[in-house]
């Protein structure tokens, strides 16, 4: 090791295994776009199982306007939502995968 006054020092060798989550996987989380949107709301979202996933729609009152549920595989997985018969306000995804609910706020112009 080499320290930034210069100094340097020896060690034994050590072996490092890193366990533990993608952290470029974390920060992606759930991502939408376009946002706003007019026609179709693209989802990205980063699974580490094959898991059962549901996807909610609720308009700003809280109304469910759109759901579905889809197996999803291991990965980067990207699902598009129709949202043209919408009216023009503001909407919440809610991704539930059994485990956890992210949401995220949408615009349909």
């Amino acid at each position: 090791m080499t320290f930034v006054n210069g100094c340097t020092n020896l060690s034994d060798e050590y072996n490092v295994t890193v366990v533990g989550v993608d952290e470029q996987a974390v920060e992606r989380g759930l991502n939408l776009y376009p946002n706003p949107t007019s026609s179709s709301l693209n989802i990205e979202l980063f699974l580490f199982s094959k898991t059962t996933v549901s996807f909610k729609i609720l308009d700003i009152s809280g109304r469910v306007v759109h759901y579905q549920e889809n197996t999803l595989d291991i990965g980067l997985q990207k699902q598009e939502i129709n949202v043209e018969v919408f009216a023009a306000g503001t909407y919440i995804l809610e991704m539930n995968d059994g485990k956890s609910t992210m949401q995220r706020k949408f615009v349909k112009q």
